[in-house]
């Protein structure tokens, strides 16, 4: 296969490589790929120290004004920086261990929503 390269004497045909490494070598002749055991692996991502308050909304599911009330009461840490209001992601992670999810058993309502009397007890006037 030909294209047409254009340079600065005009036009001229020169042969096309076929695949990704046939151009490379045409390129680097003399180079050749470093065995994968040679190769950087890529970084660890790193954990991040600490999170916007819109971070904090999104992966927790509280509110904006939970989270600044909770910021208030010294029950999670933060700072801040600039106009960014920072949530330390250790803080925040201890809080939510303090705080785990109440475990229900068959029943799934909670005794704050049942009625204080049931109907058969009410007394009844006459």
């Amino acid at each position: 296969m030909t294209t047409i390269v254009r340079g600065t004497a005009g036009r001229r045909l020169c042969p096309a490589p076929n695949t990704t490494s046939e151009a490379m070598e045409s390129v680097m002749p003399n180079r050749k790929a470093a065995p994968r055991s040679l190769r950087r692996a890529s970084p660890p991502p790193l954990d991040p120290i600490s999170i916007r308050i819109s971070e904090v909304v999104r992966t927790t599911g509280l509110s904006r004004t939970k989270i600044y009330e909770l910021i208030a009461d010294g029950e999670i840490e933060a700072a801040k920086v600039g106009r960014a209001t920072l949530v330390f992601v250790a803080s925040l992670r201890s809080f939510l261990r303090a705080h785990p999810r109440p475990r229900h058993g068959g029943d799934r309502r909670s005794s704050r929503y049942e009625s204080p009397r049931s109907p058969s007890s009410t007394p009844r006037m006459r």
